[in-house]
Formats: C-alpha cells, sequence, structure tokens
C-alpha cells in the first residue's frame, strides 16, 4: 500500500475538516457548513465520511481528505502529504538517513522547548518564584485568558530551568546549542533570567523558541531576550502569534501585522485576534508568503516613529511580491498598537473598521516630514514616493498615486511615470523640514502644524488680525472654528467660550508658541497662509480630476480645473 492510500486510511475526512471547520454540523448522512474557501450565506459545503470526500457546491473545491488540507493550508501537495502524516501519526517511506537524523534533531529540540515552556508556565502560575512574574503581567492588564492562550511563563533568577531539563534526560551541549543556557566564566548556567516568557509556535502549535521581555529594569540587560536560531526555528519564517490567530484570520479574511509582542497581547485582551507581530525583527518575504497561505489581505500597523514608516515602505514592497493585499492602520499620535488601547480600548476596533490604503498613509506621513512650499520640499517627497509607487503591481492604483504626487509636487503625470521606469534612486533621508535652508525668520518656521502656526502670528501680532484670511485653507475643523470666532471678536475668553474642546486645545497650542521675535510677521504670515492656499488648491485640483475622469464632458469642472491651474502657477 502507498504512502496516500496508507495515510487516508488512517485519517477520517470529517475529523481533520471540524479541525478547520468548527461550524461543521450533520446533515442527514453528510456533514455541512459554510465554505471555508469562499463567502457564503447558505452552506453548501458538504462532507461525506461514507466515501471520505468534501464538495463545495458554490464554488466547486472538492476532493480527498489531502486535497482538503492542501487547500485550506495553502501548500504545495507534498507539504500537505507531510501534514497529513503527522496527523496520522505515520512516517513517510523513502526518507534518506540524512532527513531521518534531522527530523530525530528537530523532534528532541521540539521536546525541550515545550518542556521548558511547561516550567516556566508553572513558574508564573503557581509558585512562589513566579510573583515579579504575576506582578508585571498585572501591571501590563494581561489577564488569565491571554497568558494561557498563548503559553505565557516566566523564568526566574538562578539556573532553575537547567536543573529541571538535566533532570529530565538532556544534556548540556544540547542546552547550550538550542539556545536555553549560556556559557559564562567557564560556568553553564540559564539564559533566561527574571523574564516574562512568551513562546514562538509554529502553526501547529510546536515551541519553537521563546522571546523573553525583562521584569526587573536592568541598564545591563536588553529589554528583549530571544532565541537564537537553531533546527527549528528560522527567524524569517515565523511570525508570533500565527498559532493563536489562524481561527481569527479564517473567520476575517484578513490579518493585522504589528511590530511588539506586547501589542499582540494587547488586541487579544480586547477581542481581536487575527493578529500577527514580527517581534522586533525586520519583515522578510518568507513571512508574507506565510502570511498569504491563510489569507489575501494584509493590515500593516506599524510603530508611528521613523522607523515605523519604513518598516510600511519595505512591507509594501514584499507583500506586492507575495500577491498579497495590503491596506493600512493609522494610529495617529500613538506610539504603538498597545498604547492606543491602553488609552482607549474601544478605538482599537473602530480603527481597524476603518483601514485606509497603504499608500495613501506614507504619502501622508511623508508629507508631513517636508515643506511643500519650497523646490527641496517636492523634491524630497518626489524621492521618497518613487520606490514606493515602482513597487506597485496594481495599474490602477499606480495610476492614482503618480497623478496625486504629480499634483502635489507641480509635475506632469509623465514626469512620475519616467522617474518609476528609470528606477530613480532616493536621496539622503532628511527627516526634519527644519533643515531646509530658504527661509530664516527667528521662529520654527516649519513647525509640523502650519495652520496652528498661522492661528498663532494672527492671534499674537497686533495688526494681524485685518489680514484676509480664507477659512477654505484650514483642513483642521478646530483651527476653522477658531478664525471664525477670531473674525468676529478679539476677545480671547470669548473665542475659547464658542469653540469646541479641540479647539480649545488648539487655541491653546497657537498662544504658546513663540512669534514675537519675528522681524516681519505680516511677510511671515503671508508665507504661510500662501503655503496652506496652495495645498488646499492641489487637493482641490486632484479632485477635479477625478471627477473629470468619471465626468469628461462637464463644462463646469473643466472650468474650475483651469482657473484652480491658474492660481496655482500664480
Amino acid at each position: 500500500m502507498s504512502d496516500i492510500e496508507e495515510i487516508k486510511n488512517r485519517l477520517d475526512i470529517v475529523s481533520i475538516v471540524g479541525e478547520y471547520v468548527p461550524d461543521l454540523k450533520r446533515a442527514g448522512q453528510s456533514f455541512k457548513a459554510p465554505c471555508p474557501f469562499h463567502k457564503e450565506k447558505t452552506p453548501s459545503f458538504i462532507v461525506t465520511p461514507s466515501i471520505q470526500l468534501f464538495k463545495c457546491f458554490g464554488c466547486g473545491e472538492g476532493g480527498d481528505v489531502i486535497k482538503f488540507i492542501q487547500k485550506i493550508e495553502r501548500v504545495e501537495f507534498g507539504e500537505a502529504l507531510q501534514i497529513a502524516a503527522s496527523k496520522a501519526g505515520y512516517e513517510l517511506k523513502n526518507q534518506s538517513s540524512g532527513n531521518k537524523a534531522f527530523k530525530e534533531q528537530s523532534k528532541r529540540v521540539l521536546e525541550m522547548n515545550n518542556l521548558a515552556c511547561s516550567f516556566w508556565e508553572f513558574i508564573l502560575h503557581k509558585h512562589n518564584a513566579g510573583k515579579p512574574g504575576r506582578d508585571y503581567a498585572t501591571k501590563r492588564k494581561l489577564a488569565e485568558p491571554q497568558l494561557k492562550l498563548f503559553r505565557i511563563g516566566y523564568a526566574p533568577k538562578g539556573n532553575n530551568l537547567l536543573k529541571f531539563l538535566l533532570s529530565k534526560g538532556f544534556n548540556q551541549n544540547e542546552l547550550l546549542t538550542n539556545g536555553l543556557v549560556v556559557e559564562r566564566n567557564g560556568q553553564i548556567i540559564d539564559k533566561f533570567r527574571d523574564r516574562l516568557m512568551l513562546p514562538i509556535l509554529n502553526a501547529k502549535g510546536d515551541v519553537l523558541g521563546f522571546s523573553g521581555r525583562i521584569v526587573t529594569p536592568n541598564e545591563y540587560a536588553p529589554k528583549y531576550l530571544n532565541s537564537p536560531e537553531t533546527a527549528v526555528y528560522k527567524k524569517g519564517e515565523i511570525l508570533m502569534g500565527l498559532h493563536q490567530a489562524i481561527p481569527a484570520m479564517r473567520e476575517h479574511k484578513f490579518v493585522i501585522l504589528e511590530e511588539g509582542n506586547i501589542d499582540l497581547l494587547s488586541s487579544h485582551r480586547v477581542k481581536v485576534g487575527n493578529i500577527l507581530a514580527t517581534g522586533g525583527t525586520a519583515l522578510t518575504l518568507e513571512q508574507c508568503k506565510l502570511i498569504k497561505r491563510y489569507v489575501d489581505i494584509v493590515y500593516f500597523c506599524f510603530d508611528s516613529d521613523n522607523a515605523g514608516l519604513n518598516a510600511l515602505i519595505k512591507g509594501i514592497g514584499l507583500a506586492e511580491q507575495a500577491g498579497l493585499k495590503h491596506k493600512a492602520l493609522d494610529i495617529g499620535q500613538h506610539q504603538d498598537p498597545d498604547a492606543l488601547i491602553s488609552a482607549d480600548p474601544q478605538s482599537w476596533e473602530r480603527i481597524i473598521a476603518q483601514p485606509i490604503n497603504s499608500v495613501e498613509l506614507v504619502m501622508k506621513r511623508i508629507e508631513k516630514e517636508y515643506d511643500l512650499g519650497t523646490p527641496d520640499g517636492k523634491s524630497d517627497l518626489f524621492a521618497r514616493m518613487i520606490p514606493v509607487l515602482q513597487s506597485l503591481k496594481d495599474k490602477v492604483q499606480l495610476a492614482h498615486f503618480a497623478e496625486e504626487l504629480a499634483v502635489k509636487v507641480g509635475v506632469q503625470v509623465d514626469d512620475v511615470h519616467s522617474a518609476i521606469k528609470a528606477g530613480a534612486t532616493r536621496p539622503p533621508l532628511r527627516t526634519k523640514a527644519s533643515e531646509s535652508t530658504t527661509v530664516s525668520v527667528n521662529v520654527a518656521p516649519h513647525f509640523n502644524n502650519k495652520e496652528i502656526y498661522l492661528l498663532s502670528l494672527l492671534l499674537q501680532v497686533p495688526n494681524l488680525k485685518d489680514l484676509d484670511i480664507s477659512q477654505e485653507v484650514f483642513s483642521d475643523p478646530a483651527c476653522k472654528d477658531i478664525l471664525v470666532q477670531m473674525q468676529k471678536t478679539s476677545d480671547f475668553a470669548t473665542i475659547s467660550a464658542n469653540i469646541s474642546d479641540a479647539g480649545r486645545e488648539a487655541l491653546q497650542q497657537a498662544l504658546a508658541l513663540d512669534v514675537l521675535s519675528i522681524e516681519d510677521p505680516k511677510a511671515e504670515a503671508a508665507r504661510v497662509y500662501r503655503m496652506l492656499y496652495t495645498t488646499s488648491i492641489r487637493k482641490e485640483i486632484l479632485n477635479l480630476r477625478q471627477a473629470l475622469h468619471e465626468n469628461p464632458d462637464n463644462e463646469e469642472l473643466l472650468a474650475k480645473l483651469q482657473y484652480y491651474s491658474k492660481e496655482l502657477r500664480l
């Protein structure tokens, strides 16, 4: 009997399908459920135990138990056969001695890791030595369900794990090779001490390695300490939280990808489980391909700093290579998802429900770094965006963002496409617009929020309140409200009483800026207003071009476009 037949004889297709499709229910002599391979309201996915086959009468997928595993795991036939053999407890024939030796070594490592994981779990939950870990978990709002779901433990100080694993028959060389212990001054000691231990699991739940977070602050110890690569653990091929995320990924048909381990746990705490973490390492193409096995859409949610922006740019390119659709989550001023969830737990689901285009977020964040009222600022934005656009495979998306970039920097769309084809390189990164040498004043002229800056000038400098300032240049409703009130009165108390809480916060920011030392405040106000006016015109031109694309014969739209294009050139 062949390997395939032997494996199929040992497996029950109903049991295997039930592992992946929890809604599978008996219907006469068969079992029925909504199809896991396409969206449907009325169940048309049938599993027939008498012939050990499955069939969906909606999308047409069907076959035996190995075919089901191949489809649901999104793997090639050979890997599906390996998975099926593992589930059946069957060893495939005709394996080389080298493969057998590697499998034995891997099995030994997994046994060692699983024992270490169970040991640390016991310490955290049931031993007095686990109190620092329990206190830290409470401080980070990690409740019992999350701790147990992720098999989190605590590694106390001392050589507790070394003694435990030696008593279980493992030797020091094995422990050293697997990175659970290290050699210091001729002695073998535990590598992980005083750390909350998060096991790194594969899709099946095998413990591949560990990530330990220091509990008691120590300037001489790294915040995170991870396992080295071993026979079973390749950092660029696994993602944190995969085993726990699979059910939610299949339910929601997309996954959130972020950076930190604590962010992962915080998300599960507020019942958002379709989330994975890179674990502090750079995203790889292999990880994107791993995601593609389960879902077709990834939502990037990297930190809001410059490193997070670069990670998002890289992520877009890798997702495109892997054939993944991608969106992004904008967490605003929060550093990471954990900070957002800690501040407002309900906001996490609201942000997830409103993803934005990944490239749109990249452009939005890069645009804040430069002064688009200067040639240098336009050039820098152009150069930073070209590599991003080069990675896009969707022609519609490419056309849209090429046109948007052209409008923002004042060039023709053909110029953008020419740069993309030429493989334009990015100049040295300049993340502070204040590095520009085109303006010299005694206050930060490129203050990130130019609307607040203009209001500060109008509020604090005498004789500027009567300048002809249009409300339309303000995109922030809070700033627009302040200007409306300023045009009615110069009394700060009255202005403050007639605006929103957001407006009062903006008013405080404007009054706090030091603008009284500017040599020519009227010229400065005119310069900033022109920048805001130009930005608003660019947005209007982009909107008009999009509208004309849908209504090319609309003369009114065409006239407006010609008017605003002329304004932009003035």
